[in-house]
């Protein structure tokens, strides 16, 4: 995958509306995926909460856990 390809960036919003409800697993990999795109302010805050609110999910997987920092 290239940094920012062009093939994923018109699906970003929809990565971001599916992230939360993925498996630990499907959620670390999007994550990394997002995290190689070029996001615009909305797209990063939504990220950004996303991530947040996984993040303080406790009962998640502490590799899951540390790539939503």
């Amino acid at each position: 995958m290239e940094i920012n390809d062009k093939r994923i960036r018109k699906n970003i919003d929809k990565i971001l509306t599916v992230l939360p409800s993925k498996q630990d697993g499907h959620q670390r990999e999007l994550i990394k995926i997002l995290l190689q795109m070029k996001l615009n302010e909305e797209q990063e805050g939504k990220l950004f909460n996303i991530c947040m609110t996984l993040w303080e999910g406790l009962d998640k997987k502490p590799s899951i856990r540390q790539h939503r920092i």
